[in-house]
């Protein structure tokens, strides 16, 4: 299973840093975490994707620098270059039925899906399988509700968790289970920076510790988080491998 960045940035605009979005590839079956701002172009440009290849999408929240580009990869999907008939499955928190609805309002058959299913459905607590993959949620303390994924490659038993944007919770370490080969952790905090909704450096070590990670990426970086900062911030609560997340960072789990 390889793991790849498309945006390691937040709502902030920056020069080498898209808003959130990650690929999860093994062999040909592919997942999206996260649609944030400029996803779907940068999924082309840094792996080589064709959206059309992309079989589930999980959205963490509905914040904006999260979940915006569903609009334009269901658009793309109606292109005849695509020429998309598998089905695509998107599942993300509470709301996101309405918010779907809502871009059918404003955007008609645009987003509707043309030659294939579309299949739309929040959380229900429920582990499911897609495509060979395992797929488990628990929420974090978040502005909004926001779930984060643990996905499982059903073959190679290979596993990373992705946090979403929030606080951790119990029930989030609880779904690592014995362990996991990655957690990916937003860190839009800057190190002894405490605020509600997010994580600093100290408080995304302390969880991987907690989760029994092998490796630690930490996303979603603000302007103002230095890497060798976080880094060594981070490295001062976990002593497993550390990587500061970049554009295009590619991870073999």
């Amino acid at each position: 299973m390889i793991l790849t960045v498309l945006g390691s940035g937040t709502s902030v605009p920056q020069r080498e840093r898209s808003a959130p979005g990650y690929l999860v590839r093994s062999e040909n079956r592919i997942l999206l975490l996260d649609l944030g701002p400029g996803t779907i172009w940068n999924l082309a440009r840094l792996s080589g994707v064709n959206p059309g290849m992309v079989q589930g999408v999980l959205l963490s929240h509905l914040h904006i620098d999260h979940c915006i580009d569903l609009a334009p990869l269901l658009f793309s999907m109606r292109a005849p270059e695509i020429e998309r008939e598998a089905p695509l499955r998107v599942m993300g928190p509470p709301g996101l039925n309405r918010y779907y609805s809502s871009l059918r309002d404003l955007y008609g058959h645009w987003v509707e899906p043309a030659g294939y299913e579309l299949q739309i459905c929040e959380w229900d607590g429920e582990t499911v399988e897609w495509e060979g993959f395992r797929i488990s949620a628990a929420p974090t303390v978040h502005s909004v509700p926001n779930i984060s994924f643990r996905v499982q490659d059903v073959d190679s038993r290979s596993s990373c968790i992705y946090t979403g944007d929030g606080e951790p919770t119990e029930d989030l370490i609880r779904m690592a289970g014995p362990g996991v080969n990655v957690l990916l952790a937003e860190c839009s905090l800057g190190p002894g920076k405490i605020e509600e909704n997010h994580m600093n450096p100290t408080q995304a070590a302390d969880l991987a510790t907690e989760c029994r990670a092998e490796k630690l990426v930490l996303s979603h970086l603000n302007p103002g988080c230095y890497p060798d900062d976080v880094y060594r911030d981070a490295a001062e609560h976990f002593d497993g491998e550390i990587v500061i997340a970049t554009d295009g960072l590619t991870i073999s789990l």
